[in-house]
């Protein structure tokens, strides 16, 4: 049975991302605590940052397998306030999703906020 929920994990994430970076989120996700470790993930709009051993790990399968929540292609709203946002991959989400709408993300956690910022940088009207 572990072996069949191993394969099916592995098989949506190449879904998503092709093997390679499949394989390469899969070693991530397995590695110990230590240095932040990147990731492409086109459908946020480039690559973000993650804490390896941490609970970073469940927020890649919430936009890796998700979808997050889906977007409503019918609208296009100015703003987006994103509270909680953790490490900023809801808000790199709805950046990509609506480009010209300015995304307000409030994180409490120091360090969570130290990864939201970095994982944001480059984009504009964050």
């Amino acid at each position: 049975m572990q072996l069949t929920r191993a394969l099916n994990h592995l098989t949506e994430h190449a879904h998503r991302l092709g093997w390679s970076e499949a394989l390469h989120v899969i070693r991530i996700k397995r590695a110990s605590r230590g240095p932040n470790k990147r990731f492409k993930a086109p459908w946020l709009g480039g690559e973000v940052s993650v804490r390896p051993g941490t609970s970073d790990m469940a927020t890649i399968d919430q936009f890796v397998i998700g979808p997050y929540m889906p977007i409503d292609p019918g609208i296009s709203p100015a703003s987006v306030l994103d509270c909680g946002a953790n490490i900023g991959l809801s808000a790199r989400y709805f950046k990509h999703a609506y480009p010209q709408a300015t995304i307000i993300s409030i994180e409490p956690d120091r360090q969570n906020f130290e990864m939201l910022t970095a994982n944001m940088r480059g984009l504009p009207d964050c």
